[in-house]
């Protein structure tokens, strides 16, 4: 932390954990975190600092209380019962940090918190590895494959109902560990598979849902604007997701086709936005077929081609990139990213194309993670 940051310090707020290390930035005014995140996306993103906007921000009321999506550990401990919180390694053990009024999180999760610890029986009945909540959709991740009793959720269920939750899902997962989740054994006990998200886009229990939707319709408005998509137009959508992104084209009535891993964001995306074709798979696996939707569209060339991507925080497959730079060629590229590493490193692979913006959004206030949306346009040949 610089000598500013100190200066700012202020008092952990009611209900963090200070050894908790999800939030970095918690003792910093909203001046001083914004001002260190522009200043790092300054130095990482050093060859276009000049195309640098100001960092958009939410209001400070609502730099707390906003994440409706976590991933828990759960432990049992016999003489203290069920904690549920974050891994927290020291010299002797593996701890789990429990965070049961955690200030980040809404209202509801901290309540969801509570009601467990109340109601779940001990591990030996109930062996809870992870709880996995996603807006209304709740994930009970067990680290067994018999099936355990779930007569204790009887009295559990109308609080669910009343805190506004919609599902409730078995996940049977008996290699759970650093990787949370597997492809199969899952079984809905109770409620609606799938849920509304703020912005009226359906989701289910692995849905990612950006955290702060004002910001991310932000994001997303400023790549509409720059992109212009129309009729007249074609666009390639990489990492599309639950297809929040393929909307704003569709309504221009553009064709578009999105590319998404995710078995369960694509079913969603078929719902979200039915006009756009998709494609599931890794995204490097799917330009074959990418390619072939272009040539329909477009066998002439006459069509206007854009292309969005927001990849994970790894970037950019590196045959994505390459088919982007040299392949499709599109006039008009917007790329949302979570990491400014692997941006810079997929900027300096896009050889044809020069930094329009730079846009930068907290999208994760009181943590260092800030999200940066670039938009480049084709160089001009000669």
């Amino acid at each position: 932390m610089n000598p500013a940051a100190r200066e700012e310090s202020l008092p952990l707020p009611f209900g963090c954990e200070p050894r908790c290390p999800g939030c970095p930035h918690r003792q910093l005014s909203a001046k001083a975190s914004e001002g260190q995140k522009f200043n790092w996306l300054q130095s990482k993103l050093a060859p276009w600092q000049d195309k640098l906007y100001p960092l958009q921000a939410v209001t400070e009321e609502k730099r707390w209380g906003y994440r409706d999506r976590v991933t828990l550990a759960c432990r049992w401990l016999p003489e203290q019962g069920w904690q549920l919180g974050m891994h927290l390694k020291t010299a002797w053990q593996d701890e789990i940090l429990a965070i049961p009024d955690c200030p980040l999180h809404t209202p509801r999760i901290n309540q969801l918190v509570r009601l467990l610890v109340e109601h779940l029986p001990s591990a030996e009945d109930f062996p809870l590895a992870w709880l996995v909540q996603t807006g209304s959709q709740i994930t009970l991740v067990v680290k067994t494959r018999k099936h355990p009793a779930l007569g204790w959720l009887e009295n559990l269920i109308p609080e669910l109902e009343y805190l506004g939750y919609e599902g409730l899902w078995l996940h049977l997962n008996p290699s759970t560990g650093k990787k949370v989740l597997a492809k199969k054994t899952w079984q809905r006990i109770w409620g609606r598979p799938r849920s509304l998200d703020a912005l009226g886009l359906i989701y289910g229990p692995c849905g990612f849902q950006q955290l702060l939707p004002e910001l991310y319709q932000q994001a997303l408005k400023q790549a509409e604007s720059f992109l212009q998509p129309d009729a007249k137009s074609c666009v390639v959508d990489f990492y599309s997701g639950s297809g929040a992104s393929l909307q704003h084209w569709l309504k221009h009535h553009a064709a578009c086709i999105g590319v998404e891993s995710g078995g369960e964001a694509v079913e969603s995306a078929a719902s979200n936005a039915p006009q756009a074709s998709r494609l599931r798979g890794y995204c490097r696996e799917r330009l074959p077929q990418v390619e072939n939707w272009v040539a329909d569209q477009d066998p002439d060339r006459h069509k206007t081609r854009l292309a969005y991507t927001n990849p994970p925080r790894i970037g950019m497959e590196a045959e994505v990139t390459h088919w982007i730079n040299e392949i499709y060629q599109p006039k008009r590229l917007a790329y949302l990213s979570c990491s400014a590493g692997t941006l810079k490193r997929d900027l300096e692979a896009l050889t044809h194309y020069r930094v329009v913006s730079i846009h930068p959004y907290d999208f994760f206030p009181q943590t260092r993670h800030v999200e940066t949306l670039v938009l480049l346009e084709k160089c001009q040949l000669g």
